[in-house]
């Protein structure tokens, strides 16, 4: 569900990394962004420019 969500924020908005993952709670994006690549197998940069 959270990787669904920063998936459609990242498409939607201008929206960095670090707020994402402060919104979906995360202490550090560095957390975030592993969780995000164990689910889909890329960074979320990498999935941001993908689906620009």
């Amino acid at each position: 569900m959270n990787i669904a969500f920063a998936k459609r924020v990242m498409k939607q908005r201008n929206v960095s990394i670090s707020e994402i993952s402060a919104h979906l709670g995360y202490a550090e994006p560095s957390q975030f962004i592993r969780a995000f690549k164990k689910s889909e197998n890329i960074t979320p940069l990498q999935w941001s420019k993908k689906h620009d």
